[in-house]
């Protein structure tokens, strides 16, 4: 079943044409072989990531897991029954806020700015106990929604990344890119906010290769490349927050160039190392 949240952004034209998670890139042309809220209060609408609501935590440094296969670090999803509790009981409430979105936008605007909105707009509507569950409902899935878009967001990075170093070794004659240092270099910079990044930060030598540039001015997540010449293999680590705030942890996408079904492999989570 779609999550509620991701319903909600659907209604909402000013989000629709950003709000999907991104789609990953396709293959390219290579060498051939190559815990339930009973009675949530008001302020824990406006929690961030490290507040009072359920949290989801990285996994351990040393155990990296699929990323597709488990919850981002940050807001707990809905449960089943909190889920059922909202389809239920808060389509009036989910009604009415994105009407009021839609109002205080006045236009299109990026789904974090609209989220933001949304947020601010529940952490008014708690006249009585059924509208401040729904209010804290919605806000904990509204946020664990932009928590798993912006995570698919470095998902697509590692494996445009990824599509870089199979594009230079397909090349006459091929090439093996060189490793590029993490960026931005102040892992730091990313703790409450998205940084700033320019073109020059791209311009060493194993960015040039793989050809990357974010598509933002501003970057989540730090993303470094490790090449092993010997082994004509890769691996792509992403280290940041899926939500300003919240708990630090890595991404990372390994490979090898002689094969393009390393595009296919699973993009691992573990904690910041």
């Amino acid at each position: 079943m779609r999550p509620t949240a991701a319903l909600f952004v659907a209604a909402l034209p000013a989000l629709a044409a950003c709000g999907a998670p991104p789609a990953a890139p396709s293959a390219v042309p290579g060498r051939p072989g190559a815990a339930s809220v009973a009675s949530a209060p008001a302020a824990e609408l406006g929690a961030t990531a490290t507040g009072s609501a359920p949290l989801v935590p990285p996994p351990p440094p040393a155990a990296a897991v699929p990323a597709a296969h488990s919850p981002v670090p940050g807001p707990e999803p809905l449960d089943p029954d909190e889920a059922k509790y909202v389809r239920e009981r808060c389509a009036a409430l989910e009604s009415g806020l994105q009407a009021e979105v839609r109002r205080a936008a006045g236009g299109d605007v990026g789904r974090e700015r609209a989220t933001t909105l949304a947020l601010e707009l529940l952490a008014r509507r708690s006249d009585t106990a059924a509208d401040a569950r729904c209010a804290a409902l919605l806000a904990r899935d509204l946020r664990a929604y932009l928590a798993r878009a912006n995570e698919a967001e470095a998902v697509v990075a590692l494996k445009t990344i990824a599509l870089g170093m199979l594009r230079a070794w397909s090349d006459e004659p091929p090439r093996f890119c060189p490793g590029a240092p993490p960026t931005p270099a102040a892992l730091a910079a990313l703790a409450e906010a998205p940084a700033a990044v320019v073109r020059a930060d791209w311009e060493t030598e194993g960015w040039r290769c793989v050809r990357y540039l974010p598509a933002t001015r501003a970057v989540r997540y730090q993303l470094e490349l490790r090449t092993d010449p010997a082994e004509r293999s890769y691996e792509i680590v992403a280290r940041g927050r899926a939500l300003a705030g919240g708990p630090l942890y890595e991404l990372s996408l390994a490979g090898t160039v002689a094969s393009e079904t390393s595009l296919g492999a699973d993009v691992l989570r573990r904690g910041a190392r």
